[in-house]
Protein backbone atom coordinates (compact mmCIF):
# COMPACT_ATOMS: atom_id res chain seq x y z
CA UNK A 1 0.00 0.00 0.00
CA UNK A 2 1.34 3.41 -0.87
CA UNK A 3 0.46 6.90 0.30
CA UNK A 4 -2.04 9.17 -1.44
CA UNK A 5 0.78 11.44 -2.56
CA UNK A 6 2.66 8.53 -4.14
CA UNK A 7 -0.52 7.30 -5.79
CA UNK A 8 -1.19 10.70 -7.32
CA UNK A 9 2.38 10.95 -8.55
CA UNK A 10 2.20 7.50 -10.11
CA UNK A 11 -1.14 8.26 -11.73
CA UNK A 12 0.31 11.26 -13.57
CA UNK A 13 1.75 8.89 -16.19
CA UNK A 14 -1.63 7.36 -16.99
CA UNK A 15 -3.39 8.03 -20.27
CA UNK A 16 -6.40 10.29 -19.87
CA UNK A 17 -8.41 8.06 -22.23
CA UNK A 18 -8.01 5.01 -20.04
CA UNK A 19 -8.14 6.59 -16.58
CA UNK A 20 -11.44 5.79 -14.81
CA UNK A 21 -13.60 8.66 -13.63
CA UNK A 22 -13.39 8.26 -9.85
CA UNK A 23 -12.34 10.12 -6.68
CA UNK A 24 -8.60 10.81 -6.54
CA UNK A 25 -8.07 9.08 -3.18
CA UNK A 26 -6.82 5.61 -4.01
CA UNK A 27 -6.00 3.27 -1.17
CA UNK A 28 -3.71 0.89 -2.96
CA UNK A 29 -1.69 1.07 -6.16
CA UNK A 30 0.50 -1.69 -7.41
CA UNK A 31 1.74 -3.35 -10.58
CA UNK A 32 0.44 -6.90 -10.95
CA UNK A 33 3.15 -9.56 -10.96
CA UNK A 34 5.83 -7.45 -12.63
CA UNK A 35 9.42 -8.00 -11.60
CA UNK A 36 10.56 -4.82 -13.33
CA UNK A 37 9.74 -1.40 -11.92
CA UNK A 38 7.31 0.94 -13.63
CA UNK A 39 10.20 3.02 -14.90
CA UNK A 40 11.14 0.13 -17.22
CA UNK A 41 7.78 0.15 -19.00
CA UNK A 42 9.11 2.10 -21.97
CA UNK A 43 11.80 -0.55 -22.49
CA UNK A 44 9.24 -3.30 -23.08
CA UNK A 45 7.07 -3.94 -26.09
CA UNK A 46 4.00 -4.28 -23.87
CA UNK A 47 1.33 -2.60 -21.84
CA UNK A 48 1.65 -2.71 -18.05
CA UNK A 49 -1.66 -3.48 -16.40
CA UNK A 50 -2.21 -1.93 -12.98
CA UNK A 51 -4.86 -2.90 -10.48
CA UNK A 52 -6.26 -0.12 -8.32
CA UNK A 53 -8.51 -0.59 -5.31
CA UNK A 54 -10.82 2.36 -4.67
CA UNK A 55 -13.85 3.30 -2.59
CA UNK A 56 -17.11 3.31 -4.51
CA UNK A 57 -20.16 5.40 -3.67
CA UNK A 58 -21.34 2.81 -1.14
CA UNK A 59 -18.03 2.96 0.70
CA UNK A 60 -16.94 -0.52 -0.43
CA UNK A 61 -13.67 -1.43 -2.05
CA UNK A 62 -13.94 -2.20 -5.73
CA UNK A 63 -11.19 -3.06 -8.18
CA UNK A 64 -10.50 -1.52 -11.58
CA UNK A 65 -7.74 -2.02 -14.09
CA UNK A 66 -6.21 0.11 -16.80
CA UNK A 67 -3.05 0.53 -18.78
CA UNK A 68 -0.06 2.34 -17.30
CA UNK A 69 1.78 2.74 -20.56
CA UNK A 70 1.61 1.78 -24.21
CA UNK A 71 5.07 1.32 -25.68
CA UNK A 72 5.56 0.57 -29.36
CA UNK A 73 2.02 -0.69 -29.84
CA UNK A 74 0.53 -1.77 -33.15
CA UNK A 75 -1.81 0.48 -35.04
CA UNK A 76 -4.85 -1.29 -33.55
CA UNK A 77 -3.57 -1.29 -29.98
CA UNK A 78 -2.23 -4.83 -29.95
CA UNK A 79 1.29 -5.98 -29.10
CA UNK A 80 3.24 -6.43 -32.33
CA UNK A 81 5.55 -8.93 -30.71
CA UNK A 82 5.98 -11.42 -33.55
CA UNK A 83 7.28 -9.64 -36.62
CA UNK A 84 8.02 -12.99 -38.30
CA UNK A 85 4.59 -14.48 -37.60
CA UNK A 86 1.92 -15.22 -40.18
CA UNK A 87 -1.16 -13.21 -41.10
CA UNK A 88 -4.92 -13.77 -41.05
CA UNK A 89 -5.14 -15.78 -44.28
CA UNK A 90 -2.42 -18.25 -43.30
CA UNK A 91 -3.97 -18.56 -39.83
CA UNK A 92 -7.37 -19.37 -41.34
CA UNK A 93 -5.75 -21.96 -43.59
CA UNK A 94 -4.03 -23.49 -40.56
CA UNK A 95 -7.39 -23.81 -38.82
CA UNK A 96 -8.96 -25.39 -41.90
CA UNK A 97 -6.01 -27.73 -42.33
CA UNK A 98 -6.21 -28.75 -38.71
CA UNK A 99 -9.93 -29.46 -38.55
CA UNK A 100 -11.41 -30.49 -41.88
CA UNK A 101 -9.63 -33.73 -42.84
CA UNK A 102 -11.21 -36.24 -40.48
CA UNK A 103 -14.50 -34.36 -40.29
CA UNK A 104 -15.22 -34.05 -44.01
CA UNK A 105 -15.32 -37.81 -44.54
CA UNK A 106 -17.27 -38.56 -41.33
CA UNK A 107 -20.00 -35.92 -41.40
CA UNK A 108 -22.33 -37.93 -43.70
CA UNK A 109 -22.11 -40.76 -41.16
CA UNK A 110 -23.11 -38.29 -38.44
CA UNK A 111 -26.13 -37.31 -40.55
CA UNK A 112 -27.07 -40.97 -40.90
CA UNK A 113 -27.07 -41.34 -37.12
CA UNK A 114 -29.03 -38.16 -36.45
CA UNK A 115 -31.38 -38.05 -39.42
CA UNK A 116 -32.58 -34.71 -40.75
CA UNK A 117 -32.21 -33.21 -37.28
CA UNK A 118 -28.48 -33.42 -37.95
CA UNK A 119 -28.65 -30.30 -40.15
CA UNK A 120 -29.92 -28.15 -37.27
CA UNK A 121 -27.47 -29.75 -34.84
CA UNK A 122 -24.61 -29.07 -37.25
CA UNK A 123 -25.54 -25.40 -37.64
CA UNK A 124 -25.95 -24.87 -33.89
CA UNK A 125 -22.75 -26.62 -32.86
CA UNK A 126 -20.75 -24.87 -35.60
CA UNK A 127 -22.01 -21.47 -34.41
CA UNK A 128 -21.26 -22.22 -30.77
CA UNK A 129 -17.82 -23.57 -31.60
CA UNK A 130 -16.95 -20.48 -33.62
CA UNK A 131 -18.16 -18.23 -30.80
CA UNK A 132 -16.01 -20.00 -28.20
CA UNK A 133 -13.05 -19.88 -30.59
CA UNK A 134 -13.34 -16.08 -30.60
CA UNK A 135 -13.65 -16.12 -26.80
CA UNK A 136 -10.48 -18.17 -26.51
CA UNK A 137 -8.61 -15.72 -28.71
CA UNK A 138 -9.65 -12.85 -26.44
CA UNK A 139 -8.52 -14.74 -23.36
CA UNK A 140 -5.06 -15.15 -24.84
CA UNK A 141 -4.91 -11.44 -25.61
CA UNK A 142 -5.76 -10.68 -21.99
CA UNK A 143 -2.90 -12.88 -20.81
CA UNK A 144 -0.47 -11.12 -23.12
CA UNK A 145 -1.60 -7.70 -21.92
CA UNK A 146 -1.66 -8.49 -18.21
CA UNK A 147 1.52 -10.55 -18.06
CA UNK A 148 3.56 -9.36 -21.05
CA UNK A 149 6.92 -10.44 -19.66
CA UNK A 150 5.60 -14.02 -19.54
CA UNK A 151 3.34 -14.40 -22.59
CA UNK A 152 4.78 -12.09 -25.21
CA UNK A 153 7.68 -14.48 -25.59
CA UNK A 154 7.47 -18.10 -26.75
CA UNK A 155 4.94 -20.03 -24.66
CA UNK A 156 4.83 -23.80 -25.00
CA UNK A 157 1.48 -24.35 -23.22
CA UNK A 158 -0.79 -21.38 -23.93
CA UNK A 159 -4.15 -23.09 -23.29
CA UNK A 160 -3.20 -24.55 -19.88
CA UNK A 161 -1.76 -21.15 -18.97
CA UNK A 162 -5.19 -19.65 -19.53
CA UNK A 163 -6.57 -22.17 -17.07
CA UNK A 164 -3.88 -21.27 -14.55
CA UNK A 165 -4.63 -17.54 -14.72
CA UNK A 166 -8.38 -18.16 -14.52
CA UNK A 167 -8.52 -20.85 -11.84
CA UNK A 168 -5.12 -21.78 -10.51
CA UNK A 169 -2.89 -24.84 -10.70
CA UNK A 170 -5.63 -27.47 -10.61
CA UNK A 171 -7.45 -25.88 -13.57
CA UNK A 172 -4.20 -25.79 -15.53
CA UNK A 173 -3.76 -29.51 -14.86
CA UNK A 174 -7.37 -30.22 -15.89
CA UNK A 175 -6.94 -28.32 -19.16
CA UNK A 176 -3.65 -30.11 -19.84
CA UNK A 177 -5.34 -33.46 -19.26
CA UNK A 178 -8.25 -32.69 -21.61
CA UNK A 179 -5.94 -31.17 -24.20
CA UNK A 180 -3.57 -34.11 -24.18
CA UNK A 181 -6.43 -36.61 -24.39
CA UNK A 182 -7.99 -34.77 -27.30
CA UNK A 183 -4.72 -34.23 -29.15
CA UNK A 184 -3.59 -37.82 -28.67
CA UNK A 185 -7.03 -39.04 -29.67
CA UNK A 186 -7.17 -36.83 -32.76
CA UNK A 187 -3.65 -37.75 -33.85
CA UNK A 188 -4.59 -41.41 -33.37
CA UNK A 189 -7.75 -41.01 -35.48
CA UNK A 190 -5.73 -39.32 -38.22
CA UNK A 191 -3.14 -42.10 -38.19
CA UNK A 192 -5.91 -44.70 -38.49
CA UNK A 193 -7.51 -42.81 -41.39
CA UNK A 194 -4.19 -42.58 -43.25
CA UNK A 195 -3.48 -46.28 -42.71
CA UNK A 196 -6.96 -47.33 -43.85
CA UNK A 197 -6.72 -45.16 -46.94
CA UNK A 198 -3.27 -46.39 -47.93
CA UNK A 199 -4.42 -49.96 -47.42
CA UNK A 200 -7.51 -49.38 -49.59
CA UNK A 201 -5.49 -47.73 -52.36
CA UNK A 202 -2.98 -50.57 -52.37
CA UNK A 203 -5.81 -53.09 -52.66
CA UNK A 204 -7.53 -51.15 -55.47
CA UNK A 205 -4.35 -50.69 -57.48
CA UNK A 206 -2.55 -54.01 -56.94
CA UNK A 207 -5.14 -56.36 -55.44
CA UNK A 208 -2.89 -56.89 -52.43
CA UNK A 209 -4.63 -57.62 -49.12
CA UNK A 210 -2.60 -56.44 -46.15
CA UNK A 211 -3.97 -55.54 -42.71
CA UNK A 212 -4.12 -51.80 -42.19
CA UNK A 213 -2.66 -52.47 -38.72
CA UNK A 214 0.68 -52.99 -40.43
CA UNK A 215 0.30 -49.68 -42.20
CA UNK A 216 -0.19 -47.94 -38.85
CA UNK A 217 3.42 -48.78 -38.04
CA UNK A 218 4.71 -47.86 -41.48
CA UNK A 219 2.83 -44.58 -41.79
CA UNK A 220 3.68 -43.54 -38.24
CA UNK A 221 7.40 -43.76 -38.82
CA UNK A 222 7.19 -42.18 -42.28
CA UNK A 223 5.54 -39.12 -40.70
CA UNK A 224 7.97 -39.05 -37.77
CA UNK A 225 10.62 -36.73 -39.32
CA UNK A 226 7.98 -34.07 -40.07
CA UNK A 227 7.03 -33.95 -36.37
CA UNK A 228 10.53 -32.72 -35.50
CA UNK A 229 9.67 -29.23 -36.80
CA UNK A 230 9.42 -26.56 -34.11
CA UNK A 231 6.08 -24.70 -34.04
CA UNK A 232 3.39 -23.99 -36.67
CA UNK A 233 5.26 -20.96 -38.01
CA UNK A 234 8.03 -23.34 -39.10
CA UNK A 235 5.72 -25.27 -41.43
CA UNK A 236 3.07 -22.75 -42.50
CA UNK A 237 3.26 -24.05 -46.09
CA UNK A 238 1.46 -27.16 -44.87
CA UNK A 239 -1.71 -25.12 -44.38
CA UNK A 240 -1.91 -24.22 -48.09
CA UNK A 241 -1.45 -27.83 -49.17
CA UNK A 242 -4.04 -29.08 -46.68
CA UNK A 243 -6.69 -26.54 -47.64
CA UNK A 244 -6.06 -27.00 -51.36
CA UNK A 245 -6.28 -30.78 -51.25
CA UNK A 246 -9.52 -30.64 -49.26
CA UNK A 247 -11.16 -28.18 -51.65
CA UNK A 248 -10.45 -30.41 -54.63
CA UNK A 249 -11.60 -33.47 -52.68
CA UNK A 250 -14.94 -31.84 -51.79
CA UNK A 251 -15.61 -30.98 -55.45
CA UNK A 252 -14.82 -34.51 -56.63
CA UNK A 253 -16.96 -36.06 -53.86
CA UNK A 254 -19.94 -33.95 -54.89
CA UNK A 255 -19.42 -34.99 -58.50
CA UNK A 256 -19.25 -38.66 -57.49
CA UNK A 257 -22.40 -38.34 -55.38
CA UNK A 258 -24.22 -36.70 -58.29
CA UNK A 259 -23.29 -39.62 -60.56
CA UNK A 260 -24.52 -42.09 -57.95
CA UNK A 261 -27.78 -40.28 -57.20
CA UNK A 262 -29.44 -41.42 -60.44
CA UNK A 263 -28.94 -45.09 -59.50
CA UNK A 264 -29.93 -44.78 -55.84
CA UNK A 265 -32.93 -42.42 -56.11
CA UNK A 266 -35.94 -44.04 -54.45
CA UNK A 267 -33.89 -47.07 -53.29
CA UNK A 268 -32.31 -45.64 -50.13
CA UNK A 269 -33.57 -46.14 -46.58
CA UNK A 270 -33.43 -43.42 -43.92
CA UNK A 271 -33.91 -45.15 -40.54
CA UNK A 272 -35.12 -43.17 -37.53
CA UNK A 273 -32.24 -42.19 -35.22
CA UNK A 274 -31.82 -43.78 -31.79
CA UNK A 275 -30.62 -41.94 -28.69
CA UNK A 276 -27.21 -43.61 -28.81
CA UNK A 277 -26.78 -42.70 -32.47
CA UNK A 278 -27.83 -39.11 -31.82
CA UNK A 279 -25.13 -38.80 -29.16
CA UNK A 280 -22.48 -40.50 -31.29
CA UNK A 281 -23.34 -38.14 -34.13
CA UNK A 282 -22.95 -35.22 -31.71
CA UNK A 283 -19.42 -36.42 -30.93
CA UNK A 284 -18.55 -36.63 -34.62
CA UNK A 285 -19.74 -33.07 -35.29
CA UNK A 286 -17.82 -31.77 -32.28
CA UNK A 287 -14.75 -33.57 -33.58
CA UNK A 288 -15.19 -31.88 -36.95
CA UNK A 289 -15.59 -28.41 -35.40
CA UNK A 290 -13.21 -28.59 -32.45
CA UNK A 291 -9.74 -27.20 -32.97
CA UNK A 292 -9.63 -25.23 -29.73
CA UNK A 293 -6.88 -27.42 -28.29
CA UNK A 294 -4.50 -26.11 -30.96
CA UNK A 295 -5.97 -22.60 -31.43
CA UNK A 296 -3.80 -20.87 -28.80
CA UNK A 297 -0.62 -22.30 -30.31
CA UNK A 298 -1.65 -21.09 -33.77
CA UNK A 299 -2.69 -17.66 -32.47
CA UNK A 300 0.54 -17.25 -30.51
CA UNK A 301 2.55 -17.49 -33.74
CA UNK A 302 0.50 -14.83 -35.55
CA UNK A 303 2.01 -11.48 -36.49
CA UNK A 304 -1.06 -9.80 -35.01
CA UNK A 305 -2.70 -12.10 -32.42
CA UNK A 306 -5.53 -9.62 -31.91
CA UNK A 307 -6.71 -10.44 -35.45
CA UNK A 308 -7.36 -14.08 -34.55
CA UNK A 309 -11.15 -13.62 -34.41
CA UNK A 310 -11.14 -12.65 -38.10
CA UNK A 311 -9.29 -15.86 -38.93
CA UNK A 312 -11.86 -17.83 -36.92
CA UNK A 313 -14.81 -16.29 -38.77
CA UNK A 314 -13.21 -16.83 -42.17
CA UNK A 315 -12.13 -20.42 -41.54
CA UNK A 316 -15.47 -21.46 -40.01
CA UNK A 317 -17.36 -19.95 -42.94
CA UNK A 318 -15.25 -21.99 -45.38
CA UNK A 319 -15.67 -25.17 -43.34
CA UNK A 320 -19.43 -24.65 -43.14
CA UNK A 321 -19.67 -24.54 -46.93
CA UNK A 322 -17.54 -27.69 -47.06
CA UNK A 323 -19.58 -29.64 -44.53
CA UNK A 324 -23.18 -28.75 -45.40
CA UNK A 325 -23.25 -30.03 -49.03
CA UNK A 326 -21.16 -33.12 -48.27
CA UNK A 327 -23.22 -33.89 -45.18
CA UNK A 328 -26.68 -33.38 -46.69
CA UNK A 329 -26.02 -34.73 -50.18
CA UNK A 330 -24.11 -37.72 -48.80
CA UNK A 331 -27.05 -38.61 -46.57
CA UNK A 332 -29.56 -38.21 -49.41
CA UNK A 333 -27.55 -40.37 -51.82
CA UNK A 334 -26.33 -43.15 -49.52
CA UNK A 335 -28.73 -43.17 -46.55
CA UNK A 336 -28.54 -46.42 -44.57
CA UNK A 337 -25.45 -47.55 -46.53
CA UNK A 338 -23.48 -45.21 -44.29
CA UNK A 339 -24.43 -47.38 -41.31
CA UNK A 340 -23.53 -50.72 -42.86
CA UNK A 341 -21.08 -52.99 -41.07
CA UNK A 342 -17.50 -51.94 -41.68
CA UNK A 343 -18.41 -48.53 -43.14
CA UNK A 344 -16.73 -45.82 -41.07
CA UNK A 345 -16.69 -42.93 -43.51
CA UNK A 346 -18.13 -41.79 -46.84
CA UNK A 347 -15.00 -42.76 -48.79
CA UNK A 348 -16.02 -46.40 -48.54
CA UNK A 349 -19.32 -45.86 -50.36
CA UNK A 350 -18.19 -43.45 -53.07
CA UNK A 351 -18.22 -44.80 -56.65
CA UNK A 352 -15.26 -47.11 -57.12
CA UNK A 353 -12.59 -46.13 -59.57
CA UNK A 354 -11.18 -42.68 -60.29
CA UNK A 355 -13.61 -40.89 -57.97
CA UNK A 356 -12.95 -42.97 -54.85
CA UNK A 357 -9.21 -43.23 -55.46
CA UNK A 358 -8.66 -39.52 -56.18
CA UNK A 359 -10.61 -38.40 -53.13
CA UNK A 360 -8.82 -40.96 -50.99
CA UNK A 361 -5.42 -39.65 -52.09
CA UNK A 362 -6.39 -36.02 -51.46
CA UNK A 363 -7.94 -36.70 -48.05
CA UNK A 364 -4.91 -38.78 -47.09
CA UNK A 365 -2.63 -35.86 -47.93
CA UNK A 366 -4.79 -33.52 -45.89
CA UNK A 367 -4.88 -35.84 -42.89
CA UNK A 368 -1.09 -36.22 -43.05
CA UNK A 369 -0.80 -32.45 -42.77
CA UNK A 370 -3.38 -32.43 -39.97
CA UNK A 371 -1.43 -35.10 -38.11
CA UNK A 372 1.66 -32.86 -38.15
CA UNK A 373 -0.32 -29.85 -36.91
CA UNK A 374 -2.15 -31.73 -34.15
CA UNK A 375 0.84 -33.56 -32.77
CA UNK A 376 2.85 -30.35 -32.41
CA UNK A 377 1.10 -29.12 -29.20
CA UNK A 378 1.62 -32.58 -27.69
CA UNK A 379 5.33 -32.36 -28.44
CA UNK A 380 5.55 -28.90 -26.88
CA UNK A 381 3.69 -30.11 -23.80
CA UNK A 382 6.09 -33.04 -23.36
CA UNK A 383 9.12 -30.81 -23.91
CA UNK A 384 7.84 -28.35 -21.33
CA UNK A 385 7.22 -31.17 -18.84
CA UNK A 386 10.77 -32.47 -19.16
CA UNK A 387 12.29 -28.96 -19.54
CA UNK A 388 13.64 -29.67 -23.01
CA UNK A 389 14.92 -26.48 -24.70
CA UNK A 390 12.92 -25.10 -27.64
CA UNK A 391 16.02 -25.24 -29.86
CA UNK A 392 16.63 -28.33 -32.00
CA UNK A 393 18.59 -30.87 -29.92
CA UNK A 394 18.88 -34.63 -29.53
CA UNK A 395 16.45 -34.39 -26.60
CA UNK A 396 13.76 -33.16 -28.99
CA UNK A 397 14.37 -36.14 -31.25
CA UNK A 398 13.99 -38.59 -28.37
CA UNK A 399 10.91 -36.90 -26.91
CA UNK A 400 9.04 -36.56 -30.19
CA UNK A 401 9.90 -40.08 -31.29
CA UNK A 402 8.40 -41.37 -28.04
CA UNK A 403 5.24 -39.31 -28.64
CA UNK A 404 4.74 -40.77 -32.13
CA UNK A 405 5.44 -44.27 -30.79
CA UNK A 406 2.71 -43.80 -28.17
CA UNK A 407 0.24 -42.59 -30.82
CA UNK A 408 1.05 -45.70 -32.87
CA UNK A 409 0.35 -47.85 -29.80
CA UNK A 410 -3.02 -46.12 -29.27
CA UNK A 411 -3.96 -46.67 -32.92
CA UNK A 412 -3.07 -50.34 -32.67
CA UNK A 413 -5.10 -50.60 -29.44
CA UNK A 414 -8.27 -48.81 -30.64
CA UNK A 415 -8.47 -49.31 -34.42
CA UNK A 416 -12.17 -48.31 -34.58
CA UNK A 417 -11.76 -44.84 -36.07
CA UNK A 418 -15.36 -43.62 -35.92
CA UNK A 419 -15.98 -44.88 -32.37
CA UNK A 420 -12.81 -43.22 -31.10
CA UNK A 421 -13.76 -40.01 -32.92
CA UNK A 422 -17.18 -40.00 -31.25
CA UNK A 423 -15.71 -40.53 -27.77
CA UNK A 424 -12.96 -37.91 -28.05
CA UNK A 425 -15.30 -35.42 -29.68
CA UNK A 426 -18.00 -35.83 -27.05
CA UNK A 427 -15.74 -35.66 -23.99
CA UNK A 428 -12.33 -33.95 -24.03
CA UNK A 429 -12.99 -31.89 -27.15
CA UNK A 430 -16.42 -30.87 -25.86
CA UNK A 431 -14.81 -29.58 -22.65
CA UNK A 432 -12.13 -27.66 -24.55
CA UNK A 433 -14.66 -26.28 -27.01
CA UNK A 434 -17.72 -25.47 -24.90
CA UNK A 435 -16.75 -25.38 -21.22
CA UNK A 436 -13.33 -23.80 -20.75
CA UNK A 437 -13.39 -20.80 -23.17
CA UNK A 438 -16.48 -19.13 -21.69
CA UNK A 439 -15.45 -19.96 -18.13
CA UNK A 440 -11.98 -18.44 -18.54
CA UNK A 441 -13.30 -15.43 -20.42
CA UNK A 442 -15.78 -14.45 -17.71
CA UNK A 443 -13.43 -15.28 -14.85
CA UNK A 444 -10.61 -13.08 -16.13
CA UNK A 445 -13.00 -10.19 -16.82
CA UNK A 446 -14.91 -10.58 -13.56
CA UNK A 447 -13.49 -7.46 -11.88
CA UNK A 448 -12.97 -5.37 -15.00
CA UNK A 449 -15.05 -2.21 -14.59
CA UNK A 450 -13.39 -0.08 -17.26
CA UNK A 451 -12.26 -0.96 -20.77
CA UNK A 452 -8.60 -1.96 -20.64
CA UNK A 453 -8.49 -3.21 -24.23
CA UNK A 454 -10.69 -4.68 -26.95
CA UNK A 455 -10.44 -8.08 -25.23
CA UNK A 456 -10.55 -6.98 -21.58
CA UNK A 457 -13.94 -5.25 -21.39
CA UNK A 458 -16.68 -5.20 -18.73
CA UNK A 459 -18.98 -8.22 -18.85
CA UNK A 460 -22.33 -7.61 -20.56
CA UNK A 461 -25.50 -9.06 -19.05
CA UNK A 462 -26.28 -11.22 -22.09
CA UNK A 463 -22.94 -13.03 -21.75
CA UNK A 464 -23.95 -14.87 -18.57
CA UNK A 465 -26.93 -16.86 -19.96
CA UNK A 466 -25.24 -17.44 -23.33
CA UNK A 467 -22.06 -18.75 -21.72
CA UNK A 468 -24.06 -20.89 -19.26
CA UNK A 469 -26.04 -22.43 -22.14
CA UNK A 470 -22.88 -23.23 -24.11
CA UNK A 471 -21.24 -24.79 -21.05
CA UNK A 472 -24.37 -26.87 -20.42
CA UNK A 473 -24.18 -28.21 -23.98
CA UNK A 474 -20.61 -29.31 -23.25
CA UNK A 475 -21.40 -30.94 -19.90
CA UNK A 476 -24.46 -32.85 -21.12
CA UNK A 477 -22.57 -33.91 -24.24
CA UNK A 478 -19.72 -35.32 -22.15
CA UNK A 479 -22.04 -37.40 -19.97
CA UNK A 480 -24.09 -38.68 -22.92
CA UNK A 481 -20.99 -39.54 -24.97
CA UNK A 482 -19.49 -41.70 -22.24
CA UNK A 483 -22.84 -43.51 -21.89
CA UNK A 484 -23.10 -44.07 -25.65
CA UNK A 485 -19.50 -45.31 -25.87
CA UNK A 486 -20.01 -47.85 -23.08
CA UNK A 487 -23.36 -48.98 -24.55
CA UNK A 488 -21.82 -49.48 -27.98
CA UNK A 489 -19.05 -51.70 -26.63
CA UNK A 490 -21.40 -53.61 -24.31
CA UNK A 491 -23.82 -54.34 -27.17
CA UNK A 492 -21.06 -55.57 -29.47
CA UNK A 493 -21.88 -52.88 -31.99
CA UNK A 494 -20.40 -53.10 -35.48
CA UNK A 495 -18.35 -49.99 -34.75
CA UNK A 496 -16.22 -51.82 -32.17
CA UNK A 497 -12.99 -53.53 -33.18
CA UNK A 498 -10.55 -55.47 -31.07
CA UNK A 499 -6.94 -54.27 -30.76
CA UNK A 500 -4.62 -55.00 -33.67
CA UNK A 501 -2.32 -57.07 -31.48
CA UNK A 502 -5.24 -59.38 -30.58
CA UNK A 503 -6.58 -60.34 -34.00
CA UNK A 504 -5.55 -57.67 -36.46
CA UNK A 505 -8.32 -55.25 -35.55
CA UNK A 506 -11.12 -57.46 -36.85
CA UNK A 507 -14.21 -57.35 -34.63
Amino acid sequence: MVSTKESNEASEGYSQSTRPSSPPSYTDLFAKEHSEGLENAHNRNSAVILKVSKLDEAGKLSEVQWKYDEAERGSQGSPSHNAHGYGIVVTALFIIGEMVGGGIISMPNAMYRQGWAGIAILVILATLSGFTGVQLGKVWMMLQERWPEVYLKHTQKPYPEMGYRAGGVWVRRLVSLCMNLSLFGTATVFLIIISQNVNRLLHNWTGTNVSFCLFILIVGFILLPATYLGSPKDFWQVSFLAAGSTTIAVIIMLVGMSLTYKDTKGKVDYPAPTFVNLVLGYGTIIFAYSGQSAFPTIQHDMKRPDQFSKAIVGSYAVMFFYYIPICVFGYIVFGSKLGAKGVENVLQVLPEGWCQDTVTVLITLHVCFGFIIFINPINQEVESLFKIPSSFTWKRLVARTCVVAFVIFLAESIPAMSLLMDLIGGTALAALTFIFPGWFNLKLRWRTTTCVSKADTPIQKWEYPVTALIMLVGVLGCVASVYAFISTIADGDALFKKPCYVNGGVS
